[in-house]
């Protein structure tokens, strides 16, 4: 859980950085940022049975928050405004971490 975490939070600095005045200006950092959330997806489903023993209810708050922050990256190519700004991304994240904080 705690690489997942970390994991997550290389995305938020590259949408941080592929997000410029309003509009997905680093197609590539989004990219990036999109694939360290679902690689980190993949981690936490790995792990989810022993998670789900621990606490099933936390787990899923970690799961809901996780399809929240999904939605800023609804397709491989980026859209030319994101759906979600850097504070929405970041605020995402933390719910997950504040969920996950149960699970460690």
């Amino acid at each position: 859980m705690e690489a997942a975490l970390e994991t997550l939070k290389s995305a938020t600095g590259e949408y941080q950085e592929a997000v410029v005045k309003g509009r997905i200006a680093k197609p590539v950092e989004y990219e990036d940022a999109r694939g360290f959330v679902l690689h980190a997806e993949k981690m936490i489903d790995t792990v989810a049975p022993g998670l789900e023993k621990k606490d099933a209810d936390a787990l899923k708050h970690v799961r809901d928050a996780l399809a929240e922050l999904k939605k800023a990256f609804p397709t491989v190519m980026p859209p030319k405004t994101p759906v979600k700004d850097y504070g929405g991304v970041l605020g995402d994240v933390s719910r997950v971490e504040l969920a996950a904080g149960k699970l460690m």
